[in-house]
Parts: structure tokens; C-alpha cells; sequence
């Protein structure tokens, strides 16, 4: 969620939908991209978030995917 807010333009005229949904054996989190841009200069991405499931999920030998088609941002997390 956290990252929904860094990253995306929020405000009253311009609400922002995050669809969690629940599965058998992963959870489902995704959102519309509308990205923040700060001095008319695209943002830099640190993948800070990424980087800590990455390193979460090879912990348990296990893996997540991320997808994105420009329009709307997706993670797929198994269970752990």
C-alpha cells in the first residue's frame, strides 16, 4: 500500500481504487498507474519495496511476480 502512495498521484478529485484479492495459494494486489512526476522530470525508482519481497521471498525459497502493462500495476504473492 505504502507504495501505492509513493508513487501515484492520490487526492479528493483524484481517488485511488487497490483491488486486494485473495486466492487459493496467493493474494493478488493491484492498482491503476498514474505516476507522480516531481519538476516536470520523471521520477528515479529506488525498488526499495521489490528488493525486500525479493530477498523476503528467496528466504523461503519461494518466488512472487510482478506485472505491469503501463496502465496497471499488479503483484503476485504466494502465500508464505
Amino acid at each position: 500500500m505504502e507504495n501505492v502512495v509513493k508513487h501515484n498521484i492520490i487526492s479528493a478529485s483524484a481517488p485511488m481504487t487497490i483491488n486486494i484479492n485473495g486466492h487459493e495459494n496467493y493474494v493478488e494486489v493491484s492498482n491503476p498507474i498514474v505516476p507522480k512526476i516531481q519538476n516536470n522530470e520523471t521520477r528515479t525508482e529506488t525498488r526499495i519495496g521489490i528488493n525486500y519481497l525479493t530477498k523476503l521471498y528467496k528466504s523461503y525459497r519461494r518466488q512472487f511476480r510482478i506485472e505491469s502493462d503501463g496502465v496497471r500495476f499488479t503483484a503476485i504473492l504466494p502465500y508464505l
